[in-house]
C-alpha cells in the first residue's frame, strides 16, 4: 500500500506539471489578522480569474474567517492544531487520496500563492513539481524562496496592498483595493446574542478590551495602566468586557488585576471563531493590542482602537487603514518603535517603553471621539 502511494505521488510529480487545469492554491497558515488581510486578494482572484478553481488550505479558524455567502473559494482543506502541523497535513494530502475524510488536493496547481506572513517552507510544492509558479509575498527580512516569484516588502504598505501585488503576475488588469469584511449569518448573530444574554451584558453599552496577553506575543500586550484609566473614565456609562484566550486567562491569574476585576466581565470561553466575530460585531468599541481580534472586529464594521508598539502599524493596521473607524495609537518618538520585524525578537530589553510611554490620554481621546460619533 505504501509503495502504491509513493508511485501515485511520483506520477503526479512527473505528469502533473503538464496539466492544463486552472487551479490556484492559497495557503493560509498565519495569524487571524493576516488571514483577514487576504480577503481582498480572494475577492480579486474571483473577479479577475473567474475561470480558475480557487482552493484554500490552512488552520480551521483561518478558513472559517474567509467562509461566507460570497463564496470566495471553491474548495478548502483544513488541519487541526498549530502551523507546525501543516507540512504533515500537506504531505498526507499529496500522497493519499483522503485526509480526515476530505478529498485530496487537485494533482496540479498553475499557481500557489503564499500571502504575507505565511510560511516560506510551503514552497516544497514548487520543489516537487506540483506547482507551475509559486508567488511568495515576503516578510521584511525573510529570505527569498528559490525559483519562486518573490514579492518584496515595500515600506509603508499594508498587508492588503502587498498581497494584492501578487495579482500582477496573474493578470494585466488593475486590482481594486476594498475594505475586507466579515459577513455574519442570522444564526451566528442569534448565538452571539444568546451568549451576551447568558453573561448579562447589555450589548448597547458594551466595550470590549483585548489585552493581547498570550505568551507568544506578550511583548505587544496593552499595559494594565491603560485598561485601568479607560475603565476609570468610561465605566459609569459603559459595560466592559475583557476578551481572553486560554493563555491570557493564565496571565490574568498570575498577575495583579485587582483594580479592574470588579469592573469587567471576562469572556474566555468562545472557541468558535465565527461566534467570536458575531459577539465582537455587537460592541460599541474594541480597544486592543495588535492582535487577531482587532482585525476581526474591524472587519465586522465596529470602531477599533489598535495600540501599536513592537509591530509595524503601516503594515498591520486593521483593514489596511481603509476605514475611518479604525484608530491607531502609538508613540512615534520612541527610538526602538517597530522592532518586531527588524530583529524577529519576541522579548524586550527596554521594558516595552514603546508602549508604556504612550500617554493614556491618547487612548481616552480616541475612544471619546469614536463613541461620540456612534451616537
Amino acid at each position: 500500500m505504501f509503495l502504491l502511494k509513493i508511485c501515485r505521488l511520483a506520477f503526479k510529480m512527473i505528469f502533473g506539471r503538464f496539466s492544463r487545469k486552472k487551479n490556484i492554491l492559497l495557503i493560509l497558515t498565519s495569524g487571524l489578522g493576516n488571514t483577514i488581510m487576504t480577503i481582498p486578494l480572494l475577492t480579486e482572484l474571483r473577479r479577475l480569474k473567474p475561470n480558475y478553481k480557487i482552493i484554500v488550505a490552512g488552520n480551521k479558524s483561518n478558513i472559517l474567517l474567509v467562509t461566507d455567502d460570497r463564496k470566495l473559494y471553491d474548495e478548502a482543506y483544513t488541519y487541526d492544531g498549530d502551523r507546525k502541523k501543516l507540512l504533515t497535513f500537506l504531505l498526507e494530502l499529496l500522497i493519499t487520496k483522503r485526509h480526515n475524510n476530505q478529498i485530496a488536493f487537485i494533482d496540479f496547481y498553475k499557481y500557489v500563492i503564499i500571502p504575507y506572513s505565511c510560511d516560506g517552507w510551503s514552497a516544497f510544492l514548487k520543489k516537487i513539481g506540483l506547482a507551475k509558479k509559486i508567488i511568495f509575498v515576503k516578510y521584511k527580512n525573510v529570505a527569498a524562496i528559490e525559483n519562486a516569484i518573490n514579492i518584496e516588502y515595500e515600506e509603508g504598505k499594508s498587508e492588503i496592498e502587498l498581497n494584492l501585488a501578487a495579482l500582477k503576475y496573474l493578470t494585466d488588469e488593475n486590482s481594486k483595493i476594498e475594505v475586507p469584511r466579515i459577513s455574519i449569518t442570522k444564526q451566528e448573530n442569534e448565538q452571539a446574542i444568546n451568549y451576551l444574554e447568558k453573561h448579562s451584558v447589555d450589548k448597547s453599552r458594551m466595550i470590549i478590551i483585548h489585552g493581547g496577553f498570550a505568551k507568544a506575543a506578550a511583548v505587544k500586550a496593552i499595559p494594565l495602566k491603560f485598561i485601568e484609566e479607560v475603565l476609570e473614565k468610561f465605566s459609569n456609562a459603559y459595560e466592559f468586557v475583557l476578551l481572553c484566550g486560554p493563555d491570557e486567562k493564565f496571565f490574568i491569574e498570575k498577575n495583579d488585576f485587582s483594580k479592574i476585576k470588579s469592573k469587567v466581565k471576562i469572556f474566555d470561553d468562545i472557541s468558535n471563531i465565527r461566534i467570536l466575530a458575531a459577539v465582537l460585531s455587537h460592541a460599541k468599541l474594541l480597544i486592543s493590542a495588535d492582535t487577531g481580534p482587532s482585525h476581526i472586529a474591524a472587519a465586522t464594521g465596529i470602531p477599533v482602537i489598535s495600540i501599536f508598539g513592537p509591530t509595524d502599524d503601516k503594515r498591520c493596521v486593521p483593514l489596511g487603514g481603509l476605514s475611518k473607524t479604525v484608530r491607531v495609537v502609538k508613540n512615534e518618538n520612541c527610538d526602538c518603535f517597530n522592532c518586531w520585524d527588524l530583529n524577529g525578537s519576541r522579548s524586550c530589553p527596554f521594558e516595552r517603553k514603546c508602549l508604556t510611554s504612550i500617554p493614556a490620554e491618547k487612548i481616552i481621546t480616541a475612544a471619546s471621539e469614536l463613541l461620540d460619533s456612534d451616537r
